[in-house]
Parts: structure tokens; sequence; C-alpha cells
């Protein structure tokens, strides 16, 4: 067959390279015309086999090139990352649907049985990253499912480098530059990773303590700062250092007059320390100053509780101190 085919391969190429257009044609200029294009059909139709041929060969040369086999960690990745561009979790997402959704929504599906919808929600809490995203992700490592519990060491395993890369880059910077600006940044990622249920106590505690040196030594070169000093101020009450908690706030308030937040560490650390008198004449002080107005719904009604006209003090006390202390 194959002498036979290329005979007739041949016979046909042959036949529209031979074809001649009458000389008493009247249309000469289409004449012409057709000569062009049996000889363009021919010359394809002799050449195509070569095209072919040649084309089949750079295929399978530029796939070798290209394309390449995959161990399983790289085909998780590649899994990993068609997963998110599905799910869209960008840093935005992830903080809408963690501030105004809540992470209840998450807790419902971990609690079911559907795996494809298990895995999305580990991939969500790992861009969340809290200490309640991460308490979730650990309840995951004793799923029933295998895959469950994959993605879930996979996703602390994630979390975990992700702040080790930062904490590098940030102590690199610090060290480099030792400005107030690097010194806050690199005591920023200290506190965030303190705080993200990821370390031990006692890691977490050193942590706490090297992000409080970073930023006392940020405020001894701007004195000024009065957000500073709240978030100094929030991050004492964390480590249950009341006094210096206090001392912090009243420092914003001296700067910046009393914000509402500043006014609710100073009755968290008044309360925690036990001076409930001293509670009840800051309250009263605080009744006395201009309404002090806040984007936090949350924070803006214990204010609103702490600086109402109540006869009950002691009811008050003892009710909205406990919730002031997430100020």
């Amino acid at each position: 067959m194959g002498p036979v085919a290329i005979l007739l391969h041949l016979l046909a190429a042959t036949c529209f390279m031979l074809y001649r257009p009458k000389d008493n044609t009247i249309e000469t200029k289409r004449s012409n015309d057709d000569t062009y294009y049996h000889r363009l059909f021919a010359m394809l139709i002799f050449f195509l086999p070569g095209i072919g041929i040649l084309g089949t060969i750079t295929t399978f040369i530029s796939a070798g090139v290209i394309l390449r086999r995959q161990g399983l960690a790289e085909s998780y990745e590649e899994g990993f990352k068609m997963e998110k561009e599905m799910l869209f979790l960008n840093e935005s997402t992830a903080n809408i649907i963690q501030d105004e959704l809540s992470i209840e929504p998450i807790v419902d599906i971990l609690n079911g049985n559907d795996v494809a919808l298990k895995r999305g929600s580990i991939s969500l809490l790992r861009k969340i990253k809290d200490k309640r995203a991460v308490e979730l992700i650990k309840k995951c490592l004793a799923d029933e499912s295998s895959e469950v519990r994959f993605y879930a060491h996979t996703a602390l395993t994630r979390i975990e480098a992700d702040y080790a890369e930062q904490i590098k880059d940030a102590q690199a910077r610090y060290t480099e530059e030792k400005t107030p600006y690097a010194a806050r940044a690199l005591a920023r990622i200290y506190r965030r990773y303190a705080s993200s249920g990821l370390p031990e106590d006692s890691i977490l505690v050193q942590y706490m303590k090297d992000a409080r040196d970073l930023y006392e030594k940020a405020l001894d070169a701007d004195p000024t700062d009065s957000r500073l000093m709240l978030t100094l101020g929030n991050l004492c009450a964390e480590m249950k250092d009341y006094m210096a908690s206090e001392k912090y706030f009243r420092m914003a308030v001296d700067i910046a007059g009393c914000q509402i937040e500043a006014g609710l560490g100073i009755c968290r650390a008044l309360y925690e320390t036990g001076r409930i008198e001293e509670l009840a004449h800051f309250t009263q002080r605080l009744r006395q100053m201009p309404h002090a107005q806040s984007l936090s719904p949350e924070k803006q009604a214990v204010y609103n509780l702490w600086t109402q006209d109540n006869d009950n003090e002691e009811l008050q006390q003892s009710e909205a101190a406990p919730t002031g202390g997430t100020a």
C-alpha cells in the first residue's frame, strides 16, 4: 500500500501542476489567476506530508521539554494553587469573611461529612491565620478522613512557614536599619505569631516580651506617638501586666485625649487590679468628657455602658469589665 499511496500523492500534485489555461480564452486575467491557484494547490499537496511529519516531531519534542513528571508533593502543590484560585481567597476576602460573616459557618462545615467542603474550609482558615482559625485546623487533625487530616497538617505547616519567613525578613531588616519603623514591624510580627495559637506557652511568652521591648524602643524614639502607647497598653494587658497597661493608656490620654480604646483599657486595668473605688471615680470622669466615638460597635457599646448615668455602678463594674477586656 505504501508505494501506491506515494504514487497517487505525486499524481495528484502533478495534475494540478500541469494545468494550463486555453490560449483563446476571453477572460485572460481570470485564466492567469486559475493557473496560479492550481500551482499553489499542487505545492500544498506535494509538501503537506512533510509538513505533517515535521509538525508531529516538533510537537513531540516540545511536549518533552515543557511537560515533566511530578512527584506527590509537586502534584499537591499544583492542586492547592488551583483550589486557591477557584475559591478566590485573597487577603481582603478572608478579612471580610472573618469580620462580617464570622467563623461559625466554617465550624458547621467542619462538623459535617463533606470532605471537599472541609478541604475548602481548611484553605480559608489558613488564609485567616488567627488563633481561632488555628484551633479549628488543629481539630481537623483528628478527623476521620485521612485526606482532611493531611490537608490540616499541611495547612499548619504552611502557616508556621509563613510566619517563620516573615519573622526572618523583619529581623534582617531591623538588623540592617535599626529604625523605629523596622522595630515596630518586627514587634508586630512577633506579637501576631505569639497570638496565633501556634507556639507553645514558653515560646509565646518570649515572643511577647521581645515585641514589648521593640515597641518600647520605638516609643523612646517618638515619645508623642499615642497610637504606639495604645498598642503597648493592649500588649501589656495581653501579658496580664495591668499596671504597665494602665500606664501606657494614661500616657495616651495625656497626649491625645480620652479615646475609647484608652478609656476601656484603663477601666479594665483598674478592675483587674481590684481598685473598684478608683474605677468609679474614673468612670465619673469619663462622663464629664466629650462623648468619644469608635468604628467598632462592640467597643462603642461597652464604652457607652461605662459612661452612662447609672446609680447601680456595682452592676456596671461586674458586667462590663470582662467585656472591656477585649479592647
